[in-house]
């Protein structure tokens, strides 16, 4: 809300303050790498960072974006692996299965032509 008071009154710094502010205040969600439920705020955030051209502050715009990002991310991806498409290493951790497949060899002996 303060954000949009700044642009409204034409203040970038307020929306400065308001960005970093939100940032502090959402700090233990960000450090927990549970962003998903910051993904509303912080696209409004950033539309009023946007709208207040704060482009000589590359840090708040880059943390806002980097905190959207990783919510839009963490919404996406599945929150739960199957465990039994993990095989088992050596020290008894999962891990996950090669997916990819290898590039079949050259026939010629492996000479370069």
């Amino acid at each position: 809300r303060a954000a949009g008071l700044g642009n409204t009154l034409q203040e970038p710094w307020l929306v400065c303050n308001a960005a970093v502010y939100l940032w502090n205040y959402s700090h233990h969600f960000i450090e927990g790498q549970n962003t998903k439920e910051l993904v509303d705020v912080f696209r409004d955030l950033l539309s009023q960072v946007k709208q207040a051209k704060l482009h000589n502050e590359q840090a708040i715009v880059c943390s806002v974006c980097s905190v959207l990002a990783s919510g839009l991310v963490q919404r996406w991806a599945p929150t739960k692996l199957d465990g039994s498409s993990l095989p088992q290493s050596a020290g008894g951790k999962q891990k996950p299965r090669r997916t990819t497949t290898p590039l079949p060899k050259k026939s010629g002996g492996g000479k370069a032509p």
